[in-house]
């Protein structure tokens, strides 16, 4: 038997194996079976270099793996951590109760309904395509959305947000149960039982008032996340749902739970509760607001207007009892997530519903500015109480004629009865002079009319409050490239042209008049009720400016709305119980469009309580139709309410 440690060639010589176990050949380290000629042969060769490289290549291969374990372990370890933690523990916050929102008399204006709402969790959603798409159509069909509205809502959540993003709202108990049923199969699916807001008194104007909550954008939340809002969370959009958020919200609470493989709550590991929100006692009369809604809609439709606004203030502190603007909406379309043909339908709407003329709309004042120009003369010395202008008409300035609204003129008149007539060529000639007698001028009349808080906001507690205007010589130059007139002057004396206020302003100067000299910031909030420390804390009445104007000269002002009850253009409010005194406005707006018309007033005379401002957007004259919504308003205030 041949020696397996030899190689017989075919001439029988033998050849000795070399020290590394391997074969001689002729060259080193060659293992060879067969012999030379045509014979076939089998050739592995391994060269030290190779050995090297190999070794060298499996050293380097270790070196990269340790590196990149040592930047997932320490560099990017609190990261992967979390999404390791987030498969097993979870922190989900716990919703805090909104606070409610009541009237001055308690009665609940909006409280919190529990609704079935259904969340995403998206990090927990299959990741395979198909698989995602059977529960996205279970879900489109059960709750009849369009399967692609479903897939935004999932592309538009980063991929790792263990926070539930919402997806409807306000689900009816059938549709719950069926997905509450599909959903214990389904992960990243979670139907809750989450408080929506409900606004319980609609289309009486207070949607311009309250406001709504809305869902959280991209951009709130990033704005808000630090605040410990969470993308499900919603937030006071408008009104005092806005203003007073803070107030509102509460406290969110906290659970830390274990889940299972398809993200469902498993088991709490700790939790800390939430604290409800404080609630919030308006200044607003429910009774009232129905009231003046009520009577605005009533003498608007009478008289073929769509458009208005009523405010009704406390002339001794600012506090606003109420404020109507129409058309109005019904916030509740709102509270949970407003469909796209709802709010295309309010958007395109030629009579703005959405929008807030109360305290939004600028409109010329017409004769109820009346009231500030004749005080800014009487302070100013323009003209004394006794003073008398002689109107025949109107008066002719070269080719221009300025009239007065009744032929033939009123004849003498002092400043009282000016005001109760109404008569032009008494304020044309105390405004912007006339011959020998000097008149405010354009900037008198606007300093009167910034001190009486016209051209500047009022600080309303909410939000879109403008600010109107009073022009300037330097404005008409740049704008309408031509120098300013003394007709432009005229026109401003009684409340035309280019000015504009807002139904607020005029109430705000109103009571100004009412209370002897003293500007209120008007609010909507009388006090706010705390929950933990079951106390209410009301708001202290903020003064903006005060003793501007001498109160003699307030007291002639006051003789002359009064005059206008008794025997002027007032004088269908004489019949009331209570001692009205006012002023009536019929602002031309241009074209043949319907003037606006005009009332603001307050009472009672001696003691006045309140101010009243009613507009009614192209309605004709103040007296026709603004004056029958001041006079039922009052009636029910003074008689029927008290």
């Amino acid at each position: 038997m041949p020696d397996p440690f030899v190689v017989h060639n075919q001439d029988n010589t033998i050849r000795e194996n070399n020290v590394d176990g391997y074969f001689a050949s002729g060259q080193e380290g060659d293992f060879l079976f067969g012999g030379g000629g045509e014979s076939e042969s089998l050739q592995l060769s391994i060269t030290k270099r190779r050995v090297f490289l190999f070794f060298g290549l499996i050293v380097l291969g270790l070196a990269v793996l340790l590196v990149r374990v040592a930047w997932i372990q320490i560099g990017r370890g609190d990261y992967y951590r979390s999404i390791a933690e987030g498969n097993r523990v979870r922190v989900k916050p716990l919703k805090a109760n909104r606070g409610v929102i009541v009237d001055s008399n308690y009665n609940i204006l909006v409280q919190n309904a529990p609704q079935f709402s259904l969340f995403f969790v998206v990090a927990d959603l299959p990741k395979e395509e198909d698989e995602r798409e059977v529960i996205l159509s279970g879900i489109a069909e059960v709750l009849e959305k369009p399967y692609q509205e479903l897939d935004q809502i999932v592309k538009e959540t980063w991929e790792y947000s263990y926070e539930p993003v919402l997806v409807d709202s306000e689900i009816d108990y059938e549709k719950a149960m069926l997905l509450k049923i599909k959903s214990n199969d389904w992960g990243g699916v979670l139907l809750d039982v989450v408080p929506v807001r409900k606004y319980l008194f609609a289309n009486i104007g207070l949607g311009h008032i309250l406001g709504y909550t809305g869902k959280l954008s991209k951009e709130d939340y990033e704005e808000l996340k630090d605040e410990n809002y969470s993308v499900s969370d919603y937030v006071g959009k408008i009104g005092v749902e806005k203003t007073y958020e803070e107030i509102l919200r509460g406290k969110i609470g906290k659970k830390q739970v274990e889940v299972d493989f398809l993200g469902k709550e498993d088991k709490i590991i700790s939790a800390i509760p939430p604290v409800a929100g404080n609630d919030l006692v308006l200044s607003i009369d429910l009774g009232l607001q129905i009231k003046a809604s009520e009577t605005l809609d009533k003498y608007a439709e009478m008289f073929g207007a769509t458009r208005g606004a009523v405010i009704i203030e406390e002339v001794n502190s600012g506090q606003i009892l109420a404020l109507v603007s129409k058309p109005d909406y019904d916030n509740n379309l709102f509270a949970s997530g407003i469909s796209s043909e709802d709010y295309e339908r309010l958007i395109i709407d030629k009579d703005m519903p959405l929008f807030p003329r109360a305290f939004s709309g600028e409109y010329p004042p017409g004769s109820t500015f009346k009231l500030v120009l004749g005080a800014g003369a009487l302070e100013d010395e323009i003209v004394t109480k006794d003073k008398r202008v002689f109107s025949s008409g109107g008066i002719w300035v070269g080719e221009w004629f300025f009239p007065d609204w009744k032929a033939g003129g009123h004849g003498a008149v002092n400043i009282t009865r000016a005001i109760a007539e109404s008569v032009n060529t008494f304020f044309y000639y105390v405004g912007g002079g006339f011959e020998d007698f000097r008149g405010l001028g354009l900037d008198r009349i606007n300093h009167w009319g910034y001190l009486f808080g016209l051209g500047e906001v009022s600080g309303l507690d909410l939000v879109g409050e403008e600010d109107g205007f009073l022009p300037t010589k330097q404005w008409k130059i740049k704008y309408k490239k031509e120098p300013w007139y003394i007709g432009d002057t005229y026109h401003l004396s009684i409340g035309q042209g280019d000015i504009l206020v807002t139904p607020l302003q005029i109430a705000n100067y109103t009571s100004i008049i009412a209370n002897g000299g003293t500007l209120y910031k008007p609010r909507v909030l009388k006090g706010i009720m705390f929950r933990d420390e079951k106390r209410q804390t009301n708001f202290e009445a903020e003064v903006v400016r005060k003793d501007f104007v001498d109160s003699d000269v307030l007291e002639i002002i006051r003789e002359g709305m009064r005059d206008a009850v008794i025997y002027g253009s007032s004088r269908a409010l004489s019949g009331l119980e209570v001692k009205v005194a006012g002023k009536t406005g019929t602002a031309q707006v241009g074209g043949d469009k319907e003037p606006h018309a005009w009332f603001t007033g307050f009472a009672p005379y001696e003691e006045p309580e309140i101010a009243i401002t009613v507009l009614v957007e192209n309605g004709g004259e103040g007296s026709r139709v603004a004056i029958p919504v001041a006079r039922e308003i009052l009636e029910y205030y003074f008689q029927d309410k008290k």
